[in-house]
């Protein structure tokens, strides 16, 4: 699972499955079997028992070795198969693991184990579809199984379809409602999905069933600071600090909202604890340099974003700290090469795209800006600022059906002020002078700062008390384009 980039979460491994399959079906088409007699039979299933016996004990060599002798005396046994995959898988032979699965399953069409597994091996090989294409196949045999349809979810998360992962956790958790894995990646499926209150649910519950796992309380925090409620993450991350101390991920996290609360001492703090902890990791590097450059200590933070560079001349967030301190200081030029070198080293790299397009419309270049915006549109469909970077553009150069784009980075982020500001003063170009007002209140109820810049030409939203009668309830203003939204986000 990709890592996300202002809080991370530590997400749940996977399981595999062991399960013994069902014999053949009354319309399973069987490979021709050998003819055997009676003793090779007994012989096959002595030598069976005894590789299970050995594979329970953790002896996988000896039960490979056993199963091969049953397969010698019965060469049509599709459990021997079946269990000497599991063996070969386990000591990390996947490729045999799936030959033998493969085989298990032209000898018994029925064998719902031997599907799961094969899943589990092409899982393993990062051929996803064909792993789902298998736990879809051991399901219709066995669709009591909850443990395939936890392992299909995380197919289906490796291919970034948080919804049909959430669906198929979901089905996991009905069938084992104790099933605490389930729980916990569905909750960061949920998070992905932009739906934190559901996140935050089901990380409580494996909090509930771990209260010693230090992860779980991380992963709870990181939801609660995506929903704004930073005391709330602050006190979940002390927590997982509390139980391990040696878990960087916890510090990062509480440097973040830190930062956001205004205690720079306490985030300062933290990202040095996270890089004693991890001091070969440029993102803490990167997330501290952001840090002091925030706070004026443009040497250290140049010093942080080189460092970074030093451990991987591919980090993008590396050039694009040293970009933006290029531009503080006023070297519009050197940032915009700095930028470029970032979106080179990592073409993923949203945050250089979004930087590089407002520097662009600083070097009046408007047509190249657009095009960076579109591709952090492209890049993070599901990120608020994405659209409310274009959006603003779109309002700069006049062209006003900005507001789609302000409209939708509202209703993936209904407390954000400048995109309700950006887009009172799209509307009112538009003669819409009260949806203006509505937006112009919202935004200062968001942020007082907007109270000291009013916007020229709305007069009506010059008085306080005028600002109260328009105001709507904060995130009303997208309700009429939110089924438009919600297709776009399923896509």
């Amino acid at each position: 699972m990709k890592p996300l980039i202002a809080f991370l979460c530590i997400f749940f491994a996977s399981l595999s499955i062991c399960a013994i399959p069902a014999q053949g079906g009354k319309d399973a088409i069987i490979a021709p079997r050998a003819l055997v007699s009676a003793k090779n039979d007994a012989a096959a299933k002595s030598l069976h028992a005894q590789a299970k016996a050995e594979e329970k004990k953790g002896n996988h060599k000896k039960a490979i070795e056993a199963c091969t002798k049953a397969i010698g005396y019965n060469p049509s046994f599709s459990e021997a198969y079946f269990w000497r995959a599991l063996c070969r898988s386990s000591i990390g032979d996947i490729q045999g693991s799936i030959e033998d699965n493969i085989k298990a399953i032209k000898l018994d069409p029925e064998c719902a184990g031997a599907f799961a597994n094969l899943g589990a091996d092409l899982d393993d090989k990062n051929d996803y579809r064909g792993a789902i294409a298998n736990y879809s196949w051991a399901i219709k045999i066995r669709p009591s199984w909850s443990s395939t349809y936890f392992n299909r979810g995380l197919a289906f998360e490796s291919l970034n379809d948080y919804q049909a992962a959430v669906s198929d956790y979901t089905r996991a958790i009905e069938l084992n409602p104790n099933f605490t894995d389930a729980y916990g990646c569905r909750g960061s499926a949920y998070l992905i999905l932009n739906d934190a209150q559901k996140a935050i649910a089901d990380y409580s519950h494996v909090i509930k069933d771990r209260p010693q796992q230090a992860s779980s309380y991380n992963n709870r925090g990181h939801a609660l600071a995506c929903i704004g409620n930073y005391q709330a993450a602050i006190a979940d991350f002390n927590k997982a600090v509390e139980l391990d101390r040696n878990l960087t991920q916890p510090y990062v996290n509480r440097a973040s909202c830190n930062s956001l609360v205004g205690n720079f001492k306490g985030a300062l703090s933290d990202y040095d604890k996270a890089i004693q902890l991890s001091p070969n990791d440029c993102t803490i590097y990167c997330s501290r340099g952001e840090l002091l450059a925030s706070h004026g200590e443009t040497k250290n933070a140049s010093a942080d974003f080189n460092h970074a560079l030093a451990l991987n001349k591919r980090c993008g967030d590396a050039y694009d700290g040293l970009g933006m301190l290029k531009s503080q200081a006023g070297d519009h030029k050197g940032a915009l090469s700095l930028f470029t070198r970032g979106i080179g080293a990592e073409p993923q790299n949203f945050k250089c795209y979004y930087d590089r397009g407002y520097e662009l419309l600083l070097l009046r270049r408007a047509y190249e800006a657009l095009q960076d915006f579109n591709r952090v549109v492209q890049l993070c469909p599901k990120k608020s600022s994405s659209y409310a970077s274009r959006g603003f553009y779109l309002h700069l150069v006049g062209n006003y059906p900005a507001v789609t784009d302000l409209d939708f980075a509202i209703y993936l982020d209904s407390k954000s002020a400048a995109s309700y500001h950006t887009r009172a003063k799209c509307r009112l170009k538009l003669g819409d002078e009260t949806g203006a007002a509505s937006d112009y209140a919202v935004a200062c109820k968001l942020d007082s700062k907007y109270l000291n810049e009013p916007i020229k030409g709305l007069d009506c939203c010059a008085k306080t008390e005028m600002l109260e009668r328009v105001v709507k309830p904060i995130g009303q203003a997208a309700s009429r384009v939110q089924g438009y939204f919600e297709a776009v986000l399923r896509r």
